[in-house]
């Protein structure tokens, strides 16, 4: 199953890369974007540590709680990248914690995952049971020990993290479903959405929900949505403490007094004018 947008691997290779590093931020194959690359043969090992690193000198800042949670909000780029490659073509993105890198400059940073996709297509199961393996894989495997490692280098904590990653993967199959090409699409795409964020088994997630909820079942809160008159737009659940960083607060923050969000709206609105 594809979109109209689809550039399957096996079709057209750089232009499958285009799309998940402009959509995603993240790079399948050997291209080199931007200056430096985390160095080290273990992401985990020492990856993480060299972007730690570079965080602090970019921000000024010792504040690594806050730089945990702008990682772990990076991080959660990559199974949306995953997920859409799922959805769409039914390809496995290279999953691998200990190979993969960050290209970065500044604030600048792509995701590489090394590797190539894979057509995962096992004739002897379902639909439903590939997705789950390629479910399981993408978050029991390979985000639970990313973010575990994070933890241990910058105090931020499990909620914190899941709630990041479920609000990035809530908005953008919300974004998929809207634009589907057609109602078949639409309809395996609410499959799969309703399957990772309600059905998945909660122990991917380290039982991070709350309450008797799913973890990634988080009761997200709507606000107008400043780059499209109209709509609404899923605030964060938790606060990502990027104004620990730059001192400024984001839009959708929680944290924040709705009179302070009608005058971050009113500078985005601004800006964006100008």
């Amino acid at each position: 199953m594809q979109t109209e947008n689809h550039h399957a691997w096996t079709e057209d290779p750089a232009k499958f890369q285009e799309f998940y590093a402009k959509q995603f931020r993240v790079l399948l194959g050997g291209e080199k974007l931007l200056e430096k690359t985390t160095g080290g043969s273990d992401f985990l090992q020492e990856g993480l540590q060299e972007m730690i690193g570079h965080y602090k000198d970019v921000y000024k800042t010792e504040h690594l709680r806050a730089i945990g949670a702008t990682l772990s909000s990076y991080l959660s780029l990559i199974p949306a990248a995953f997920l859409h490659a799922m959805s769409h073509h039914n390809i496995a993105l290279p999953l691998d914690p200990a190979s993969t890198s960050i290209q970065y400059d500044q604030e600048s940073f792509y995701l590489h995952l090394q590797g190539s996709p894979s057509t995962f297509a096992v004739p002897e199961l379902s639909r439903e049971e590939r997705r789950a393996h390629l479910v399981g894989g993408l978050f029991d495997s390979y985000m639970k020990p990313v973010f575990q490692r994070l933890r241990e280098l910058t105090g931020i904590d499990k909620h914190s993290q899941w709630s990041y990653a479920a609000l990035t993967l809530h908005r953008s199959y919300q974004n998929w479903m809207d634009t589907a090409a057609t109602e078949e699409l639409k309809l395996l795409l609410r499959e799969d959405y309703e399957y990772i964020v309600g059905v998945s088994d909660p122990a991917w997630f380290e039982c991070s929900g709350i309450r008797d909820r799913h973890p990634l079942d988080l009761p997200f809160k709507f606000v107008p949505d400043v780059y499209n008159a109209g709509k609404t737009v899923r605030m964060k659940y938790r606060c990502c403490l990027y104004y620990k960083l730059t001192d400024t607060y984001c839009y959708t923050c929680p944290a924040i007094t709705e009179e302070h969000r009608s005058r971050r709206a009113e500078e985005i609105i601004s800006a964006r004018s100008k």
